[in-house]
């Protein structure tokens, strides 16, 4: 990580692009997006993504990782942590003060702390299997996992826990 870095973080509509785009403009930075949505192109509604808010004076505040996928593509954690890692190196490089702002905190944490998230292919076919188990069942084959696991998993629907 970037010590320089600085990073705006907020719910939806907070006011953190309007604020990230003063800071940039102030300090002659880029931004880089970390929401987990504005990475798509053609998601607009919902998402707060405004393009017209990258600009400040009839500026263009040069903005990252927006706009980078096709709806429906499917970009991991681990993508997401290589583009932030090429954005922030070139931002960098240009001696430009590099500025994160988003709201999905698990792309925050990634960014700031570089998790490395091993690559494990999906098994369809063991996924399958849960799924067609009582809710219980999968409750106590949940329950029986290492205090360390649980900490990190989310248990609030069954989908996260498969």
């Amino acid at each position: 990580m970037n010590e320089h870095l600085i990073v705006i973080l907020g719910p939806t509509a907070s006011g953190k692009t309007s604020l990230a785009v003063k800071i940039a403009a102030e300090m002659d930075g880029e931004i880089i997006s970390a929401d987990s949505r504005q990475l798509y192109r053609r998601m607009d509604i919902g998402t707060g993504k405004d393009l017209d808010e990258y600009k400040l004076d009839g500026r263009e505040i040069p903005h990252h990782l927006i706009d980078v996928a096709d709806a429906g593509e499917k970009l991991t954690i681990n993508d997401y942590a290589l583009l932030f890692a090429d954005c922030l190196e070139a931002i960098t490089n240009r001696h430009k003060q590099p500025i994160l702002c988003g709201g999905s905190g698990l792309y925050i944490e990634t960014a700031l702390h570089g998790n490395e998230l091993s690559a494990i292919p999906v098994n369809q076919e063991l996924r399958a299997e849960l799924y067609e188990m009582p809710k219980a069942s999968i409750r106590a084959l949940y329950d029986d996992l290492d205090d360390k696991v649980k900490k990190k998993t989310d248990d609030s629907t069954l989908k996260r826990m498969i």
